[in-house]
């Protein structure tokens, strides 16, 4: 380190036609080179092990383990352990077969952040969601197959199977669903990521946007867009089994609704708490499809079976008074 002032590293270019000292120096480096490569071809293998060096070699599938082999026995058994855990249960390894490695990733964070804060509940909490213990109702009570109703969500009116995957798109939780994609997407753009300010849409979103501008032209008096958006929404979930969801079948009994619409008579607010608290009347998180002297559409489609009515497909009736949210 003394003599360090008095050496300079320069990377000298091979194979130049002007031969300056620096050039010289470098092709006779690549000449000893070159003669010690011959004369070792002609020598017996140098010995893989050296004289203080222990004979053991490990391998794993045929390959030479490099190395702190204490890394690759801990990785090793990670693998062993999710393959068995994978083959033996079918409910508790479902998300972790659709993500196994995001849910690696956020096991090694969560596991950082519990110690850091000293939150032990918080690692609990992501082991119940991840192995889908959470207390739903499909959890508790999908084992009484005389009453399948009570594994249904009482949060919103989808008469939908209450697991953790309907819980992060339930309803009744928009509100809650949106926060955190706003919290997200917030700390997201706080970090500079690219393309976060664009606005990505799936195809759902995309086919309901026809059916907005499609519907346009209908005769909207003391209609909002969120109403016929919500409505739109609606439509498609109940015909999402169908091949192709076209947007004349979608105009056309929407139309019809409109046109029923003026027979419609409006309650008083007095009349309207009433029948809120006598028939337990609610709508589900942002939805305002009750509002502006309209109800939520009772049903779209053929599955759909209300009050012991079956009703035919596409065919969807609506309640013929006014709703509020309370």
């Amino acid at each position: 380190m003394d003599k360090s002032p008095y050496f300079t590293i320069q990377h000298i270019r091979s194979h130049q036609d002007e031969k300056l000292p620096e050039n010289i120096g470098n092709d006779q480096a690549d000449a000893i080179a070159n003669a010690y490569r011959a004369e070792g071809e002609h020598v017996d293998p140098i010995p893989y092990f050296t004289l203080a060096e222990e004979k053991i070699i490990f391998q794993y599938h045929g390959n030479n383990i490099q190395g702190d082999v204490r890394e690759v026995m801990k990785k090793i058994e990670q693998e062993t352990m999710v393959e068995v855990w994978t083959k033996r249960t079918k409910v508790q390894s479902l998300w972790f077969q659709k993500h196994p490695t995001q849910i690696l990733k956020q096991a090694k964070r969560v596991w950082q952040s519990a110690i850091l804060k000293g939150e032990g509940s918080a690692w609990v909490y992501f082991i119940f969601a991840v192995c889908q213990w959470l207390p739903t109702n499909y959890s508790l009570y999908r084992k009484i197959q005389s009453d399948r109703s009570r594994t249904s969500c009482v949060l919103c009116l989808s008469n939908t199977a209450e697991t953790v995957d309907h819980l992060l798109v339930c309803p009744a939780l928009a509100s809650e669903a949106k926060h955190l994609r706003d919290s997200t997407a917030r700390v997201l753009f706080e970090c500079k990521f690219p393309f976060v300010s664009m606005i990505m849409q799936n195809s759902n979103a995309r086919i309901v946007d026809n059916f907005m501008i499609a519907s346009k032209d209908l005769p909207s008096k003391n209609r909002s867009g969120d109403t016929i958006g919500r409505l739109a929404w609606d439509f498609l979930s109940a015909n999402e089994h169908e091949q192709f969801i076209g947007v004349r079948h979608f105009l056309e009994h929407t139309t019809r609704v409109l046109n029923q619409q003026a027979s419609c008579v409006p309650l008083t607010n007095d009349l309207l708490a009433i029948l809120v608290h006598e028939l337990h009347l609610w709508v589900e998180g942002n939805t305002d499809a009750l509002l502006l002297q309209i109800g939520r559409c009772v049903v779209w489609s053929q599955r759909c079976v209300t009050a012991g009515a079956c009703w035919k497909k596409y065919l969807f009736k609506f309640i013929q008074f006014s709703f509020r949210t309370y």
